[in-house]
């Protein structure tokens, strides 16, 4: 398959059954990367025939760029991933990095909420998750509301994929600490999920803390 001219052509649609997937780069340009996500209710751990659903990693990268031309590119870039991932079955993923982190990554993401936001206008099918959303960085109200208006949009296609993170300044410039991260992320699970299920809802923790709020 041609790779450059359509970088999923050499990928097997999701009914296929296949447990894992990995695919070549092309030169320096990046191709989306494939995660297996979850296992479908049918499948067995033992034995033959273990069926899994394969999501894809889209290329949201904040980019540097040196003109319209170059931003357009780019966004039409992401804009056919995300169609192509659409009509091959496959459910669509995005990551998350607030800041610019050295070594592992050299680069940010743009806002996964948003990519998500805009990935749910141009698909009916595919499920949209978070790989991951770095929770203790974010207020428990303010993601709530983002993750309600995702839902609406996109006809409830959203999945709440979420994690401590791992980068010092991400923690220190939205007033947290890395030590804390564990107990924050499950605060927030609990918070978010309260929010998103209760009316009046109020929460007391040891970061969070909202009285009746719908």
């Amino acid at each position: 398959a041609d790779l450059r001219a359509d970088p999923l052509a050499a990928l097997p649609r999701r009914s296929a059954g296949l447990s894992a997937v990995a695919i070549p780069m092309c030169d320096s340009q990046p191709i989306a990367k494939l995660i297996v996500y979850s296992i479908h209710e049918q499948a067995t751990v033992y034995g033959d025939g273990v069926t899994a659903k394969i999501g894809i990693w889209v290329p949201s990268y904040a980019w540097n760029v040196d003109g319209a031309d170059s931003q357009r590119e780019r966004m039409s870039r992401l804009r056919r991933y995300i169609e192509r991932c659409e009509e091959l079955g496959f459910d669509i993923w995005d990551i998350d990095h607030l800041l610019t982190a050295p070594g592992l990554y050299g680069n940010a993401w743009l806002e996964p909420m948003s990519v998500l936001t805009y990935a749910a206008a141009l698909t009916e099918q595919a499920l949209l998750g978070t790989g991951i959303l770095v929770l203790p960085i974010r207020n428990p109200v303010l993601l709530a509301k983002e993750i309600a208006t995702l839902q609406q949009l996109s006809n409830d296609r959203y999945i709440f994929g979420v994690g401590p993170g791992w980068y010092p300044q991400e923690f220190e410039v939205t007033g947290s600490r890395i030590s804390e991260r564990g107990a924050r992320t499950d605060e927030m699970i609990e918070a978010i999920r309260l929010l998103l299920t209760t009316d009046n809802a109020s929460f007391s923790g040891r970061f969070y803390n909202f009285e009746n709020v719908t």
